[in-house]
């Protein structure tokens, strides 16, 4: 036992202040996580084991990629999978083209309803053409300042 530990523990035993080091608290962690592992009767897994497990989720394709669809050259494999983004993206994005009108007009005419100089403007992936199946609409309502209302 160190100096500074034993410091530590004699005051501690006084009823001091303790302080506990970056050091004292990583130990901490990881004696209470190989204990925690030892009492479930685990071990942590080894360097080795840990990328042989995360080595399929990481050759995946994408989610737009064709399936199986592997290229020997990173660059070439990378052009592939940006045509193939596009691809999906422009398909998903006119499959859902008149939901998404649909949506926006609705907004529109309640926005109309309740205030008729409202102007309700769209942004994002969709007023881009980049939305994917799963993106929302981003709209933002614009209300002009109401002129007749006294000063706070």
């Amino acid at each position: 036992v160190g100096r500074s530990q034993r410091e530590r523990t004699d005051r501690s035993q006084q009823g001091g202040a303790v302080t506990a080091t970056a050091a004292d608290v990583a130990a901490a962690g990881r004696s209470l996580t190989l204990g925690l592992l030892h009492s479930l009767n685990m071990r942590p897994l080894s360097f080795a084991e840990m990328h042989a497990y995360a080595d399929p989720l990481y050759q995946r394709a994408a989610f737009w990629a064709q399936y199986g669809e592997r290229l020997a050259a990173p660059l070439a494999e990378l052009s592939a999978e940006m045509h193939s983004l596009q691809h999906h993206v422009a398909e998903a994005a006119l499959s859902q083209l008149a939901y998404r009108r649909s949506a926006v007009h609705k907004v529109l005419r309640a926005m109309q309803e309740l205030w008729p100089r409202a102007k309700v403007y769209v942004f994002g992936s969709v007023a881009t053409g980049l939305a994917l199946p799963t993106s929302d609409i981003d709209l933002v309502v614009y209300l002009p300042p109401v002129r007749n209302l006294p000063p706070i």
